[in-house]
């Protein structure tokens, strides 16, 4: 009866393991989307400029896009602009 229920967990054991990963799809780096804006916005942005991106430290991002073009605000991200705080920070590992 051991003999049975032992060879019956393993052999469940292997065959689960047999069917777990192999998913092609989740290796794929080809199909891979851009971070979310938002949540780098809030991991990045908030601190100065406010959780609604109204103003705090900094000034208010809220219409942003009615002033800059979108290569214009991708270069100040990048770059930055004037004192951001950050700037240059993947050099000093901020």
């Amino acid at each position: 009866m051991k003999k049975a229920m032992l060879t019956l967990v393993f052999g469940s054991a292997i065959f689960l393991a047999a069917c777990g990963g192999g998913n092609k799809e989740a290796t794929n780096n080809e199909g891979a989307t851009a971070p979310d804006g938002e949540a780098i916005a809030m991991k990045s942005c908030v601190t100065c400029h406010g959780g609604e991106l109204q103003g705090a430290n900094g000034p208010a991002l809220n219409d942003v896009g009615s002033r800059l073009s979108e290569s214009e605000i991708l270069d100040i991200i990048n770059n930055g602009k004037g004192g951001h705080a950050w700037r240059n920070c993947k050099r000093r590992r901020c």
